[in-house]
């Protein structure tokens, strides 16, 4: 199954909607066996390292983590997202 759906309703319908649009922006890094962590380049060019741990998927938990000041204010945000969204679309199943 795709990570997306799993973890969908932990994020608000914008940040999914900025998301699809910054996908081709993703650089997935490493998979190991319950985390990936990706590079996004960001809307100025600057590049934020994305932390995914979907080790807690089965509580319908998500740990991710982002250098952005989006997700610094509490939020999963738009490079979480694209990254989850990447993992999906190379055929990661959690």
């Amino acid at each position: 199954m795709s990570l997306s759906p799993l973890c969908k309703s932990q994020f608000r319908q914008n940040d999914r909607s900025r998301g699809e649009h910054v996908r081709h922006l993703v650089e997935i890094q490493t998979v190991p066996a319950n985390e990936a962590v990706a590079l996004v380049e960001g809307s100025h060019s600057e590049e934020y390292v994305v932390s995914i741990d979907y080790s807690l998927l089965a509580d319908e938990m998500l740990g991710a983590s982002c250098e952005c000041m989006r997700f610094l204010d509490g939020y999963f945000c738009k490079h979480i997202w694209a990254s989850i969204r990447e993992l999906d679309a190379s055929g990661y199943s959690p």
